[in-house]
C-alpha cells in the first residue's frame, strides 16, 4: 500500500489530505482526479460561507434583512445544525455575532489585519460598540427563522451571521464524504488543525499530535485516532491589539467581547467534526470549571485542556 498527500490554501488556513491507497485497481478515480475534485469542493464552499468575500452567499444575506430570502441547500443545513447547536449549549455557541466580531477589529481576513488593529466602523446600523451591548442576540432564541421547500431564511435587521468554524468544520466533512464516495477509506483531513480521520493508517490508529499552544514547535502528547474527529479552539494565533486592550477571535455571547476564561486551548475529539469544533469553543468560552461540568454531559472520546496556568488536563478512551 502507497499513501498519498497534498496540501493547498484555502478557508484562511492550510487544508491538507493524507490517504492510504488500499483501493482494488482500476474501480475508482485517481488520486489526482480525488484533488482536483476536493479543490472544487472547497471553492466553491468558501465561496458560499466567506464573510471576508463580498459577493458570497453569507454577505448577500447579511446585507438583506427582515424579508425572507431563498438560500441554497448548504447554507440551509449550516444554519440548521448552527440553530441546534444554538439550543444544545444554551446559547453559548452563537452564529449571530457578525456585527461584534466587526466591532472588535475582525472585519477582515486575518492576514490582512495589522498586530494594532482598531475598531472598525462596521457596527450594527451604525451603532457604537459602546452601545452593541444592549442589542445582543437573547439566549431564548436566534434572530432568524428557517423554512425548507424551497430553502429560504430570514434575518432579523440588527444583525449579522458569522458562520467561521462551524462552516469550516461542515465544509471538512463534505471534504470527507466526497472522498468517501469515490473510495477513499483510510484517510486524514486535516483544515488548521481541525481533522476527519477516517479508518485508520496502514500501520494501526492514525496517531494525532496535539499542539503545545504556548511552544506552537512542540507537542503535548499524542493520541491513537480510529474513525473520529478533533477540533481544537484556543487564543493563541488570532488575536490583536484592540487599542491598549487584547482581543481575539472568540467571543463570549453574553457579553460581546473576546472571552475572557481560565482556558488558553481545547481540544475536543468526537463522533463528527460539528460537535467536536462548538464543544470545544464552548468549553473556551465557559472556562474551565462550568465548561468541564458541560463537557462531561456530552457525548465524545475525549479532551485536551490547556489552562492559562499552563497546567493541562485531559481525558479519552
Amino acid at each position: 500500500m502507497t499513501s498519498k498527500y497534498e496540501q493547498f490554501p484555502a478557508l484562511g488556513t492550510k487544508i491538507e489530505l493524507l490517504a492510504i491507497d488500499n483501493r482494488q485497481t482500476g474501480k475508482d478515480i485517481t488520486w489526482e482526479e480525488t484533488v482536483v475534485r476536493v479543490k472544487h469542493l472547497v471553492e466553491r464552499l468558501e465561496n458560499t460561507f466567506s464573510r471576508f468575500r463580498v459577493q458570497s452567499e453569507l454577505s448577500q444575506l447579511n446585507t438583506s434583512p427582515n424579508r425572507w430570502i431563498q438560500i441554497s441547500k448548504e447554507m440551509w443545513s449550516v444554519l440548521h445544525v448552527s440553530q441546534s447547536m444554538y439550543s444544545k449549549t444554551n446559547g453559548i455557541f452563537n452564529p449571530c455575532l457578525g456585527s461584534w466580531m466587526e466591532s472588535i477589529g475582525y472585519d477582515r481576513p486575518f492576514d490582512e489585519m495589522s498586530p494594532e488593529s482598531t475598531t472598525s466602523n462596521l457596527g450594527i446600523q451604525g451603532e457604537s460598540p459602546e452601545t452593541m451591548s444592549t442589542n445582543l442576540p437573547n439566549q431564548e432564541r436566534l434572530p432568524y427563522a428557517l423554512v425548507d421547500n424551497p430553502c429560504r431564511t430570514y434575518l432579523q435587521a440588527g444583525y449579522k451571521l458569522d458562520l467561521g468554524g462551524i462552516a469550516k468544520g461542515w465544509i471538512v466533512e463534505q471534504t470527507a464524504r466526497l472522498l468517501q464516495n469515490v473510495g477513499w477509506i483510510d484517510f486524514m483531513i486535516s483544515a488548521g488543525g481541525d481533522m476527519v480521520c477516517s479508518g485508520e493508517h496502514e500501520e494501526g490508529p492514525w496517531r494525532v499530535a496535539i499542539q503545545n499552544p504556548f511552544e506552537p514547535s512542540k507537542s503535548l502528547l499524542s493520541m491513537d485516532v480510529r474513525s473520529a474527529c478533533i477540533a481544537t479552539s484556543g487564543i493563541g494565533k488570532r488575536n490583536w491589539n484592540r487599542g491598549a486592550k487584547a482581543a481575539h477571535h472568540i467571543l463570549d455571547p453574553r457579553t460581546g467581547e473576546s472571552a475572557d476564561s481560565d482556558i488558553y486551548a481545547c481540544s475536543v475529539v468526537a463522533p463528527d467534526l460539528i460537535s467536536a469544533e462548538v464543544y470545544a469553543k464552548v468549553v473556551l468560552i465557559l472556562g474551565s470549571q462550568e465548561g468541564m461540568h458541560w463537557l462531561a454531559k456530552q457525548k465524545l472520546y475525549g479532551y485536551v485542556v490547556v489552562k492559562k496556568t499552563g497546567e493541562v488536563i485531559h481525558s479519552w478512551g
